[in-house]
């Protein structure tokens, strides 16, 4: 089986082919079919894997629910509701160790997605766990290298959060060295994000503008990030003094759809507003994005803006306000497994690297 939906046709097929099954199994397709139909819909979608997991237990349909379960974690993730996909997720993965569902690709979706909820959420603090839930996908895969590919990309996220520049070249390179159907757009956009993300935070701006071209080559590949490379490029431009393109060009990243900003380009963008000297609204921006963050246990996001905060209001002399959201660095720490490895990460610092120039103009 070497697609994820190989099994779902499979089943689809003898449910509608086999007189045994009764409508209510119909239903309970159609109501998850319902929830492919639009992918930048996340609550309808959301509301309609809930409905099919609840007839599919109703069922008895074991392999179905945590189908079921595999695809509500994964939308609850990218809707930006970390802690409630960690609960879906943290409980399929339990269900999905038992030996009914070996070999199944439901089994290999549950982990890759909970690994992914980690990565985001505590990278430090649940490495230990992230790399446990991508050994056991690349242990188990079978034929289905695509959930091999995303275990690799995990990793190779894992270690550019965690600032180990070596180790994500290492993890980038295996990836790169994969084969599989997924993985030809998955490589791509990784490779090219990732370069460009070290080398903003180098002020390498040529750099950041190769990468970021690379990044944009193919518009048609299913993974990439088009706004980060727009945000990533209009920055490099504006630190180089093109500041007619880079605006530009951040408009039409504004412009795409995505009903979830990606922290990193909330990052992004409050960099190039920094860059535009344009302080205010860079500050607002941050922390709009911590109104959005608010109790979805996206702590990791939550604390880089609350660090940058920090870090902007002492770079305009503001104390009052600096002293405030220093406070509120130490609170989000608490959310952490490991505070003193997230402090050793200084971000502070690399945020102040990034922008000091620009800060003191």
């Amino acid at each position: 089986m070497t697609d994820v939906f190989d099994w779902y046709e499979e089943y689809r097929d003898k449910i509608y082919e086999d007189d045994r099954y009764t409508h209510r199994h119909v239903q309970m397709l159609d109501f998850f079919d319902d929830s492919m139909i639009d992918e930048d819909d996340l609550r309808h979608n959301i509301a309609c894997l809930r409905k099919a997991r609840r007839l599919s237990v109703a069922l008895g349909e074991d392999l179905f629910t945590l189908w079921c379960d595999a695809f509500l974690g994964g939308e609850l993730h990218s809707l930006g509701e970390y802690k409630k996909s960690r609960e879906v997720l943290s409980d399929a993965v339990l269900r999905a160790r038992k030996p009914i569902y070996a070999n199944t690709p439901q089994q290999l979706i549950v982990h890759v997605y909970l690994a992914t909820s980690f990565v985001m959420t505590d990278p430090i603090g649940f490495e230990k766990e992230i790399r446990e839930l991508c050994q056991f996908v690349s242990k188990n895969k079978g034929e289905c290298w695509e959930h091999e590919s995303r275990a690799l990309e995990l990793i190779a996220f894992l270690e550019v959060e965690r600032r180990d520049q070596k180790a994500a070249e290492a993890a980038t390179e295996k990836l790169q060295e994969h084969v599989s159907v997924y993985f030809e757009s998955g490589r791509h956009w990784l490779l090219s994000y990732n370069q460009a993300k070290v080398a903003m935070r180098n002020k390498d701006w040529d750099a950041t503008i190769r990468y970021s071209d690379e990044g944009m080559l193919d518009p048609d590949l299913c993974n990439e990030p088009k706004k980060s490379f727009h945000f990533l490029r209009a920055c490099a431009l504006a630190a180089l003094g093109d500041k007619k393109a880079a605006k530009s060009l951040f408009r039409k990243g504004t412009n795409i759809r995505r009903d979830i900003p990606d922290a990193d380009d909330y990052m992004f963008c409050a960099i190039y507003w920094i860059i535009l000297g344009e302080l205010q609204t860079a500050i607002d921006l941050r922390i709009s994005e911590l109104k959005e963050l608010k109790s979805k246990g996206r702590h990791w996001e939550q604390y880089k803006a609350t660090v940058h905060l920090a870090q902007l209001y002492e770079a305009i002399g503001d104390t009052r306000n600096m002293n405030r959201w220093k406070r509120a660095v130490e609170k989000c720490l608490t959310n952490f497994r490991n505070p003193k490895a997230i402090l050793a990460i200084d971000l502070h610092r690399e945020f102040t690297l990034i922008t000091s120039e620009f800060l003191r103009s």
